[in-house]
Protein backbone atom coordinates (compact mmCIF):
# COMPACT_ATOMS: atom_id res chain seq x y z
CA UNK A 1 0.00 0.00 0.00
CA UNK A 2 2.54 2.41 0.88
CA UNK A 3 4.47 1.49 -2.77
CA UNK A 4 1.44 2.24 -4.33
CA UNK A 5 0.83 5.72 -2.28
CA UNK A 6 4.72 6.43 -3.07
CA UNK A 7 3.60 5.81 -6.98
CA UNK A 8 1.14 7.96 -7.38
CA UNK A 9 2.77 10.68 -5.29
CA UNK A 10 5.42 10.78 -7.94
CA UNK A 11 3.67 10.06 -11.12
CA UNK A 12 1.49 13.49 -10.14
CA UNK A 13 4.43 15.33 -9.01
CA UNK A 14 5.99 14.43 -12.66
CA UNK A 15 3.04 15.11 -14.07
CA UNK A 16 2.68 18.95 -12.40
CA UNK A 17 6.35 19.62 -14.05
CA UNK A 18 5.21 17.43 -17.35
CA UNK A 19 7.30 14.64 -17.16
CA UNK A 20 5.63 11.46 -18.51
CA UNK A 21 4.55 9.10 -15.56
CA UNK A 22 2.74 5.63 -14.80
CA UNK A 23 4.35 2.72 -13.68
CA UNK A 24 5.55 -0.36 -15.15
CA UNK A 25 6.32 -3.59 -12.85
CA UNK A 26 10.13 -4.92 -13.31
CA UNK A 27 9.11 -8.32 -12.55
CA UNK A 28 10.13 -10.52 -10.48
CA UNK A 29 7.70 -13.00 -9.57
CA UNK A 30 7.56 -16.02 -12.05
CA UNK A 31 11.30 -15.63 -13.13
CA UNK A 32 11.05 -19.66 -13.03
CA UNK A 33 11.46 -21.32 -16.00
CA UNK A 34 12.87 -18.34 -17.94
CA UNK A 35 16.42 -17.99 -19.73
CA UNK A 36 18.97 -17.17 -17.97
CA UNK A 37 20.05 -14.67 -20.55
CA UNK A 38 16.22 -13.09 -20.37
CA UNK A 39 16.64 -12.53 -16.90
CA UNK A 40 19.61 -10.87 -17.26
CA UNK A 41 18.37 -8.52 -20.09
CA UNK A 42 15.50 -7.42 -17.94
CA UNK A 43 17.44 -7.06 -14.79
CA UNK A 44 20.29 -5.08 -16.86
CA UNK A 45 17.02 -3.34 -18.56
CA UNK A 46 15.25 -2.33 -15.84
CA UNK A 47 18.97 -0.98 -14.18
CA UNK A 48 19.48 0.95 -17.07
CA UNK A 49 15.92 2.45 -17.23
CA UNK A 50 16.43 3.49 -13.58
CA UNK A 51 20.03 5.06 -13.72
CA UNK A 52 19.20 6.72 -16.15
CA UNK A 53 15.76 8.01 -15.17
CA UNK A 54 16.24 8.60 -11.72
CA UNK A 55 13.58 7.93 -9.14
CA UNK A 56 10.22 6.59 -10.89
CA UNK A 57 12.19 5.90 -14.07
CA UNK A 58 9.51 3.08 -14.53
CA UNK A 59 6.50 5.19 -14.26
CA UNK A 60 8.11 7.68 -16.53
CA UNK A 61 8.80 4.45 -18.81
CA UNK A 62 5.01 3.74 -18.63
CA UNK A 63 3.45 6.81 -19.59
CA UNK A 64 6.03 7.28 -22.21
CA UNK A 65 4.47 3.89 -23.26
CA UNK A 66 0.83 4.55 -22.89
CA UNK A 67 1.42 7.69 -24.36
CA UNK A 68 3.01 6.14 -27.48
CA UNK A 69 0.56 2.81 -27.70
CA UNK A 70 -2.72 4.44 -26.45
CA UNK A 71 -2.32 9.07 -27.13
CA UNK A 72 -5.93 9.02 -26.48
CA UNK A 73 -5.51 7.40 -23.34
CA UNK A 74 -3.10 9.72 -22.42
CA UNK A 75 -4.77 12.32 -23.10
CA UNK A 76 -7.78 11.58 -21.36
CA UNK A 77 -6.01 10.91 -17.96
CA UNK A 78 -3.62 14.26 -18.80
CA UNK A 79 -6.78 16.16 -19.15
CA UNK A 80 -8.96 14.32 -15.86
CA UNK A 81 -5.90 15.37 -13.81
CA UNK A 82 -7.14 18.70 -14.06
CA UNK A 83 -10.92 18.22 -13.94
CA UNK A 84 -10.85 15.29 -11.26
CA UNK A 85 -8.05 14.40 -9.44
CA UNK A 86 -9.78 11.98 -7.65
CA UNK A 87 -11.09 10.05 -10.71
CA UNK A 88 -8.06 10.23 -12.27
CA UNK A 89 -6.51 8.29 -10.03
CA UNK A 90 -8.72 5.73 -10.37
CA UNK A 91 -8.34 5.72 -14.13
CA UNK A 92 -4.75 6.23 -13.80
CA UNK A 93 -4.48 3.07 -11.30
CA UNK A 94 -7.00 0.93 -13.89
CA UNK A 95 -4.83 1.96 -16.40
CA UNK A 96 -1.20 0.95 -14.78
CA UNK A 97 -2.65 -2.52 -13.80
CA UNK A 98 -4.02 -2.94 -17.30
CA UNK A 99 -0.38 -2.16 -18.83
CA UNK A 100 1.08 -3.91 -16.16
CA UNK A 101 -1.53 -7.18 -17.24
CA UNK A 102 -0.30 -6.84 -20.90
CA UNK A 103 3.88 -6.45 -20.21
CA UNK A 104 2.88 -9.76 -18.16
CA UNK A 105 1.34 -11.40 -20.84
CA UNK A 106 3.72 -10.15 -23.89
CA UNK A 107 6.92 -11.65 -21.70
CA UNK A 108 4.92 -14.73 -20.78
CA UNK A 109 4.53 -15.09 -24.60
CA UNK A 110 8.34 -14.50 -25.43
CA UNK A 111 9.54 -17.00 -22.92
CA UNK A 112 7.50 -19.15 -24.94
CA UNK A 113 8.49 -18.61 -28.27
CA UNK A 114 12.14 -18.59 -26.68
CA UNK A 115 11.35 -22.00 -25.42
CA UNK A 116 9.86 -23.69 -28.63
CA UNK A 117 12.60 -22.19 -30.77
CA UNK A 118 15.41 -23.77 -28.48
CA UNK A 119 12.77 -26.98 -28.63
CA UNK A 120 12.14 -27.33 -31.92
CA UNK A 121 14.58 -24.48 -34.02
CA UNK A 122 11.00 -23.49 -35.22
CA UNK A 123 11.65 -20.53 -37.64
CA UNK A 124 7.69 -19.62 -36.77
CA UNK A 125 8.52 -18.97 -33.67
CA UNK A 126 11.94 -17.10 -34.14
CA UNK A 127 9.82 -14.71 -36.45
CA UNK A 128 7.02 -14.54 -34.16
CA UNK A 129 10.04 -13.38 -31.52
CA UNK A 130 11.33 -10.71 -33.78
CA UNK A 131 8.18 -9.31 -34.36
CA UNK A 132 7.39 -8.66 -30.99
CA UNK A 133 11.01 -7.53 -30.13
CA UNK A 134 10.14 -4.93 -32.84
CA UNK A 135 7.17 -3.64 -31.93
CA UNK A 136 8.58 -3.27 -28.21
CA UNK A 137 11.52 -1.55 -29.71
CA UNK A 138 9.80 0.58 -31.79
CA UNK A 139 7.39 1.62 -29.13
CA UNK A 140 10.60 2.29 -26.42
CA UNK A 141 12.50 4.58 -29.24
CA UNK A 142 9.17 6.16 -29.76
CA UNK A 143 9.10 6.80 -25.64
CA UNK A 144 13.01 8.38 -25.90
CA UNK A 145 11.82 10.30 -28.88
CA UNK A 146 8.77 11.79 -26.95
CA UNK A 147 11.06 12.54 -24.44
CA UNK A 148 13.75 13.92 -26.22
CA UNK A 149 11.49 16.14 -27.70
CA UNK A 150 9.95 17.31 -24.81
CA UNK A 151 13.83 17.73 -23.15
CA UNK A 152 14.55 19.77 -25.92
CA UNK A 153 11.52 22.15 -26.00
CA UNK A 154 12.23 22.95 -22.04
CA UNK A 155 16.08 23.55 -23.07
CA UNK A 156 14.77 26.22 -25.88
CA UNK A 157 12.42 27.94 -23.08
CA UNK A 158 15.78 28.21 -20.22
CA UNK A 159 17.52 28.93 -23.06
CA UNK A 160 15.08 31.95 -24.49
CA UNK A 161 14.80 33.32 -20.44
CA UNK A 162 18.70 33.29 -19.97
CA UNK A 163 18.94 35.25 -22.97
CA UNK A 164 16.21 37.54 -22.29
CA UNK A 165 17.70 37.41 -18.67
CA UNK A 166 21.40 38.70 -19.96
CA UNK A 167 19.71 41.59 -22.02
CA UNK A 168 17.53 43.20 -18.61
CA UNK A 169 20.85 42.05 -16.65
CA UNK A 170 21.70 45.91 -15.74
CA UNK A 171 17.95 46.53 -14.71
CA UNK A 172 17.56 43.61 -13.01
CA UNK A 173 20.38 44.17 -10.55
CA UNK A 174 19.35 47.58 -10.09
CA UNK A 175 15.65 46.71 -9.29
CA UNK A 176 17.44 44.04 -6.65
CA UNK A 177 19.81 46.66 -5.03
CA UNK A 178 16.85 49.25 -4.73
CA UNK A 179 14.71 46.74 -3.04
CA UNK A 180 17.33 45.77 -0.99
CA UNK A 181 18.73 49.46 0.13
CA UNK A 182 14.89 50.32 0.71
CA UNK A 183 13.74 51.83 3.86
CA UNK A 184 11.90 48.96 5.28
CA UNK A 185 8.96 51.52 7.05
CA UNK A 186 8.77 52.14 3.64
CA UNK A 187 7.18 49.36 2.62
CA UNK A 188 4.05 48.41 2.58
Amino acid sequence: MKNAKIAIATMFAGMLIGLPIIAEDSGGEGDEGRAPETKKCEQRGSKERMEGEGRGGHLKSAFSRLEVENPEKFEELKKLREENPEKFRQEAKEALEEMKKEREEERAKMRELVQAYRKDKNDSSKNELKQMLTKDFETRLSGEKNRLSKSDEMSKKVKERVEKREKMKNEIISSKLNEMLEDPDLKW
